[in-house]
């Protein structure tokens, strides 16, 4: 399957490799062809299949499978030295993720003994509320419509947010939302 999946995405043409008859029998040429040159079949013909590039494997399973398909293909493989953890550690510095913050904390007097209302700040701007519960939702849907574009603007296909509230200190919290996503592959 590695070594379908090699050659016709690399010629860009199709190959339907089972139509019910086995290969030996089939009168399709592309299909003879593709199994006489991964299994040696014919008594008289010889096919073969050269890749000019090596194959480079990552992932766990890359030393068990490409072996065979880098002899099938006449050509080298390159097996990094850590490359069991390739795939692992590709996950995670291709994912985007964006982390926004926002504070909400008291409005006090200027005695400091009374609570007025409450600032929702961002970096760029502080909006004031009488109650904490409205100032808290603002601070959640902020957090996260702030979050959630800065992800698709970096790149992330489909980000999903997380909004967590921490306490920071007497009536102050910070409200912080991260969106993680994949890149998007595509412009």
């Amino acid at each position: 399957m590695i070594v379908h999946a090699t050659i016709t995405f690399l010629s860009g043409k199709t190959l339907h490799l089972s139509d019910g008859q086995a290969p030996e029998n089939d009168d399709d040429i592309g299909r003879w062809f593709f199994y006489n040159g991964i299994y040696d079949t014919h008594p008289h013909l010889e096919t073969r299949f050269r890749l000019r590039q090596p194959i480079v494997g990552i992932g766990a399973p890359a030393s068990f499978f490409l072996h065979d398909v880098a002899d099938v293909l006449h050509t080298d493989l390159i097996l990094h030295q850590h490359h069991q953890v390739a795939n692992a550690l590709g996950a995670i510095a291709g994912s985007v993720m964006v982390v926004e913050e926002i504070l909400v904390y008291p409005m006090v007097s200027s005695s400091g003994l009374e609570v007025l209302g409450y600032y929702v700040q961002t970096s760029e701007e502080r909006q004031e509320f009488e109650e904490l519960d409205d100032a808290l939702a603002r601070a959640r849907s902020l957090s996260e419509e702030r979050a959630l574009g800065a992800a698709l603007r970096s790149g992330a296909d489909n980000p999903q947010v997380v909004i967590e509230q921490l306490t920071d200190g007497l009536d102050t919290y910070r409200v912080r939302a991260k969106a993680m996503g994949n890149p998007r592959l595509t412009g």
